[in-house]
């Protein structure tokens, strides 16, 4: 007999950690547009849209699973 898995989530902080993650990717796209690519790292150069993008998706991939 299979058991069922759940793949939501119910930890209280899971919100909290969404929210962040979601605004820091906001922050990190804004600041990189701001300073013309010289922050938040010069070596990633494009890749840092990459990264802001990847944090606003981890934070919706979060909220999705919050009951």
């Amino acid at each position: 007999m299979c058991s069922k898995v759940s793949l939501r989530s119910d930890f209280p902080w899971a919100a909290c950690i969404a929210s962040m993650a979601g605004l820091l990717g906001i922050a990190w796209i804004s600041v990189y547009y701001v300073t013309g690519g010289s922050f938040p790292i010069p070596a990633w150069e494009k890749w840092n849209l990459v990264a802001g993008i990847s944090l606003i998706v981890t934070s919706l991939v979060i909220a999705s699973r919050q009951k």
